[in-house]
Formats: structure tokens, C-alpha cells, sequence
């Protein structure tokens, strides 16, 4: 058998779910976030990897042809300095497709992280809270407790 709630009881409710939406929405945003800013430092490193690789073949280049067997020895230390740059630029770029597989898949886990993600895009642009309900089927309590989010 089934208490009957009074209103407030289930204003209560509502409201401790959408404050367990609203976090979670912030958590799952700040692994999005902490997974772009691992992007970002990866793409760095290959790019720093890209230059030494550059001026390690520029050095190739400048060797003193002259010189034979230096040549020859310089050549072979630089060669295995390229795969060894090559080998870590492959490593980085299978970590870029696994981190970029995790973002999608965090994005794909829960449809409701991609409504609450852009009724928090909308509520920062500034619409009102009739323009977010509509566009987000979400209840007006949500809303407004994400527009009151937004402000702070």
C-alpha cells in the first residue's frame, strides 16, 4: 500500500533529484573536460616531436659530407633517434584515439548528459527558462535550479 505524499514531500524529491542531476552533470562534465585537457597536452607532444624530428633531419643534412665514416655514424644514430621518435609519435596517437573513444563513449553512456550539457549551454547563452524547457523537455524545477547554477 502507498502513502500518499503532500506536495512539499514531493517538491522535496524533485528538487534532491535535480541536485543529484546537477552534480552529476558537473562530474561528468569535469571528466570531459580533464579528458580534452589530456588531448591538448598529447597534441603538445607531438608537436614538440614533430620539431625535434625536423631539426634532427636538418642535422642529417648539415653533416659534413667529407667525412665518411662519421657520416655513416651520424646517419645510423640519427636514423635510430627517428624511429625512436616515430615509435612515441605512434604511441601518442593510439593514447589520442583512446582518449578521444572515452570522450565519446562518456558522451554516449547516458542520453540525459547530452540534454543537461545543452540546456547548461543554453542557460549560459542566456535563454529563459521557458525557451530551455522547451528545447530540453525538462521540468521547470530543473531549469531553474541550472539557471541558478549558471549565476554563480
Amino acid at each position: 500500500m502507498a502513502l500518499p505524499l503532500s506536495p512539499e514531500t514531493l517538491h522535496i524529491i524533485t528538487l534532491a533529484l535535480v541536485v543529484v542531476l546537477a552534480f552529476f552533470s558537473l562530474f561528468i562534465w569535469s571528466k570531459v573536460r580533464s579528458e580534452n585537457q589530456r588531448l591538448t597536452q598529447s597534441i603538445k607532444l607531438l608537436n614538440d616531436l614533430y620539431k625535434h624530428t625536423q631539426e634532427i633531419q636538418k642535422n642529417i643534412n648539415k653533416s659534413d659530407a667529407d667525412k665518411p665514416e662519421q657520416l655513416t655514424d651520424d646517419v645510423l644514430k640519427k636514423d635510430k633517434a627517428l624511429q625512436i621518435n616515430e615509435t612515441k609519435i605512434l604511441g601518442l596517437i593510439k593514447r589520442l584515439d583512446q582518449a578521444d573513444n572515452r570522450l565519446e563513449q562518456l558522451e554516449k553512456e547516458d542520453p540525459q548528459i547530452r540534454m543537461y550539457k545543452k540546456a547548461t549551454e543554453l542557460a549560459a547563452q542566456g535563454l529563459s527558462v521557458e525557451d530551455i524547457m522547451d528545447a530540453c523537455q525538462l521540468p521547470r524545477a530543473e531549469v531553474e535550479v541550472l539557471k541558478g547554477l549558471q549565476r554563480k
